[in-house]
């Protein structure tokens, strides 16, 4: 066990955590970064969703760079307040009944994904949102005023961001990027698993970069041992799907032991 430490912005004893985590890594990517290294390149076509060249994510991406924000804005939030807690909030049903809405609500910075929706369900999940992760498919979804942040998986989400400002009709200093490289080290910290990582797991090594305390809430199943989104009925017949749920768990419950993120299991 080390002395307390701050290994890129969290303090901790974590020698695991203190070897991997990478206190330089860009975690928004902006026009005026270095070029994307073939590594986190790889990364992305790895995941094998759609088409992707080299040449065309080089070519494809100065344009889609000059349409969205440059702004190092959580730098900017840590200077005004010192310190930023993050909620990263998921979609499961386990929150349901917890109460957990005012505890949300209270983080400086509440990251929530894809279609997920806060009316009617508060009292359990809040109703403050900072960021909204999407991709293309998933646009309709969008509620304003939440700034998007886009996960760089596909060169088609990209691209995706590089049209957002006009498809939603909000403001290029409210879109976002996750940088190649926070994918590249999210497949890298699941011991170079070749599925695709999530949403939920590329949050989580987005936001151990970006924040000083992170707190999850709704990831997981539910009491009975099922995977619902809070806000649906339906049960997801393939959970996971491309992505690989195993070492998704491993990865959360080994930031977890070491203290790096605190996780509210729910009614679970």
């Amino acid at each position: 066990m080390l002395p307390p430490s701050t290994c890129g912005l969290i303090l901790t004893r974590s020698k695991w955590f203190c070897d991997r985590c990478d206190a330089a890594l860009n975690a928004t990517w902006s026009r005026s970064d270095p070029p994307v290294s073939k590594e986190s390149i790889e990364a992305i076509r790895s995941s094998k969703i759609g088409r992707f060249t080299e040449r065309r994510f080089r070519r494809t991406s100065p344009g889609v760079l000059k349409a969205v924000s440059s702004a190092d804005i959580f730098g900017q939030w840590r200077k005004e307040k010192g310190r930023i807690s993050c909620a990263v909030v998921g979609n499961s049903d386990n929150m349901i009944g917890s109460n957990y809405g005012p505890i949300i609500d209270s983080h400086d910075v509440v990251i929530r994904m894809n279609s997920a929706i806060t009316k009617k369900y508060e009292a359990d999940v809040g109703k403050k949102t900072t960021f909204q992760s999407l991709h293309g498919r998933i646009a309709e979804f969008y509620k304003k005023p939440n700034k998007v942040l886009v996960i760089p998986s596909a060169l088609k989400s990209i691209e995706f961001a590089g049209r957002a400002s006009s498809e939603l009709s909000i403001n290029q200093s409210d879109i976002f990027i996750i940088h190649p490289d926070v994918y590249q080290c999210t497949k890298r910290w699941m011991a170079g698993n070749t599925a695709v990582p999530s949403s939920g797991v590329t949050l989580l090594v987005f936001a151990v970069h970006v924040c000083n305390k992170v707190n999850v809430f709704g990831y997981g199943l539910n009491k009975e041992g099922k995977y619902k989104h809070y806000f649906s009925n339906r049960e997801e017949t393939r959970p996971g799907g491309a992505h690989n749920l195993t070492s998704e768990i491993e990865l959360r419950r080994k930031l977890e032991e070491e203290g790096i993120i605190t996780v509210y299991s729910g009614t679970s």
